[in-house]
């Protein structure tokens, strides 16, 4: 195991249970270590960056801290667009995400040219019958019908 694989997961691993122990500062400070490893390192092909994304997200929700949540995502889709391109779908994907999350911030135009910035990539890169053009068309429907 590389050392900076040993320190995310020790950083993982103590955020479980400071946040077990209701610790959610100390369980934070945790992630943000480990995301910051990854994105710095350009590990963003490591599984267990999700893990660490997925668990931040959980906790800003938790706090309702959706300022935190939309940083998250920004950063997350700024490492992801450096590492990979604009058009890639896992790009698109993330792009899709933070899209979600702003609609629900009722911040709508950035929303809208966020999915069309993502539907745009399924399009061009996946055709315009997929399921993923799809999704998107439904964020957006639900977003002109509030």
């Amino acid at each position: 195991m590389q050392n900076y694989q040993a320190v995310i997961d020790i950083q993982c691993k103590l955020s479980f249970v400071y946040t077990t122990m209701g610790q959610n500062d100390k369980a934070e400070s945790m992630l943000e270590r480990a995301l910051n490893i990854y994105f710095t390192l350009n590990l963003l092909e490591d599984p267990n960056l999700a893990t660490v994304i997925n668990s931040l997200v959980k906790l800003y929700r938790s706090q309702k801290r959706m300022d935190s949540l939309e940083r998250l995502h920004r950063s997350h889709m700024k490492a992801m667009e450096r590492y990979y391109g604009m058009d890639d779908i896992r790009v698109a994907h993330v792009i899709n995400e933070l899209a979600v999350h702003l609609s629900k911030m009722n911040k709508f135009e950035e929303a809208i040219e966020l999915y069309e910035q993502a539907m745009n990539v399924y399009i061009n890169q996946l055709g315009f019958q997929d399921i993923h053009v799809s999704e998107v068309l439904s964020n957006l429907a639900h977003l002109f019908s509030e």
